[in-house]
């Protein structure tokens, strides 16, 4: 159980993005979730934060479109939602904050090796996505802003975890 209380009408409103198939940021707001103590303490609640993020996904859009881009970022949500999803127990949360940026809150887990294969599925399936010669070479080349050609790898996903146990954080809420 995570250490909220959400609100009924929270609950009726809350849909899946069409495109990622995860819940959007924008139909929720701080009055609809509540940090509770004592849910807390009573639950000695423990879960992990995951936040993730495309590197280079700027470049991959200046090459090959920002349709090309919502197909890589279509991608990453299939692949975030599959494995999150295999996760056999627990209460878990995925949410699309925006542009290539997701969230995923999961009770406890191995979050290293669920990590480890989201980046692995994530590396292998990129690449369709790309040319074969940019594949080979490893990299795009995108004009900077003073019209310098400059070489970017291939798109790669990096994810940070925030490990939440009883105690160690507070709420100003």
């Amino acid at each position: 159980m995570l250490a909220t209380k959400v609100s009924q009408q929270m609950l009726e409103n809350q849909i899946n993005e069409q495109n990622t198939q995860t819940t959007n940021q924008g139909y929720y707001n701080s009055e609809d979730i509540v940090y509770d103590e004592e849910v807390m303490d009573n639950y000695k609640v423990t879960l992990d934060i995951n936040t993730s993020d495309l590197d280079n996904f700027k470049a991959y859009n200046d090459v090959y479109g920002f349709s090309n881009g919502d197909e890589v970022i279509k991608l990453l949500s299939r692949i975030i939602v599959k494995n999150i999803h295999n996760i056999e127990y627990g209460n878990n949360f995925i949410g699309h904050i925006g542009g290539d940026d997701f969230v995923a809150v999961i009770d406890k887990y191995d979050y290293e090796s669920l990590c480890k294969d989201i980046i692995t599925e994530f590396d292998s399936k990129v690449v369709k996505y790309y040319t074969e010669e940019d594949v080979e070479r490893g990299f795009v080349e995108v004009a900077n802003r003073k019209g310098i050609i400059e070489e970017f790898p291939i798109v790669s996903l990096s994810i940070a975890v925030v490990e939440v146990e009883n105690g160690n954080f507070t709420s100003p809420l």
